[in-house]
């Protein structure tokens, strides 16, 4: 392996394959060729980077034990906020005569916490997922107030849902579904005569990822070559990020298992989220 490293130079970068196996392989630790070719690259530093948090999440998620991919959150308040009773029902009767402005739910454990906020100068409303472990509320899926769609969280865990409609009470309740899997593409990654690329994650899970252009439009095919922890029928989605957007489409079910995302553009790198 530091031989093939340290054949690489300038114009030719180590795949993501290659720095995996770097960063998980303590004879190539701290190879110069290596070192150098990060000290003069800042694509691969990037990609050094975000494979270092990808194997601190999965450390982080594998940390306990029979964790649940999908956490069911209700309504809660604390009981700090309660207060006299005589205060809540004035507090009650005050909040029936106005649109309501925030709620906060939660898991049955009281770990993980979605806190709905509507900014009353803009009417939009924000989520905010909070736990003391990052790999729960990063990039997950949530599924808020019994509404069809699915929207991913930013590394801060938050999510804009725009100017929706304040849900009813009875709706007061959250769906988070935690990834597979993640692999992240940089544009130097595509092969020039395919614009393809075959994309491993640490603990094995791998994907192909392929680039088809038209003359006004680009878009990705994702292919699942090995993905482990697959559980009963649920369908996979993949999400797929690049730059501030993100769009979430469900996977085909026969084989070969694909998805593909319309109108990218290839220019920034692309992070791809699996979930059942």
């Amino acid at each position: 392996m530091r031989k093939d490293l340290s054949q690489m130079n300038g114009s030719t970068c180590p795949t993501s394959d290659d720095w995996v196996r770097y960063l998980l392989d303590e004879k190539t630790a701290g190879a110069t060729a290596s070192d150098d070719h990060l000290q003069h690259c800042p694509n691969c530093r990037f990609v050094v980077a975000h494979l270092l948090n990808e194997l601190s999440a999965v450390a982080e998620s594998y940390r306990a034990v029979g964790t649940a991919r999908v956490v069911h959150l209700r309504h809660w308040q604390d009981p700090r906020e309660a207060g006299d009773m005589s205060l809540r029902l004035a507090a009650k009767a005050e909040a029936e005569s106005r649109p309501p402005v925030a709620v906060t739910l939660a898991s049955d454990d009281q770990q993980l916490i979605l806190k709905a906020v509507r900014d009353v100068r803009t009417g939009e409303i924000w989520l905010f997922l909070v736990h003391e472990d990052p790999a729960m509320y990063r990039n997950v899926l949530v599924r808020p107030f019994g509404l069809e769609r699915e929207f991913l969280t930013d590394p801060e865990g938050r999510i804009n849902l725009g100017k929706a409609e304040w849900p009813a009470p009875d709706m007061y309740t959250a769906e988070v579904r935690l990834p597979l899997a993640l692999f992240t593409l940089t544009p130097l990654q595509w092969r020039e005569e395919e614009k393809s690329a075959t994309l491993t994650a640490a603990n094995g899970d791998q994907i192909r990822v392929v680039l088809t252009e038209s003359e006004r439009t680009k878009r990705v095919e994702i292919e699942i070559l090995n993905l482990t922890g697959l559980t009963g029928d649920t369908p996979i989605r993949v999400a797929v990020r690049e730059g501030s957007s993100a769009d979430i489409v469900l996977l085909s079910t026969s084989r070969p298992q694909r998805a593909a995302v319309e109108n990218v553009k290839a220019v920034e790198p692309i992070e791809i989220f699996l979930f059942q």
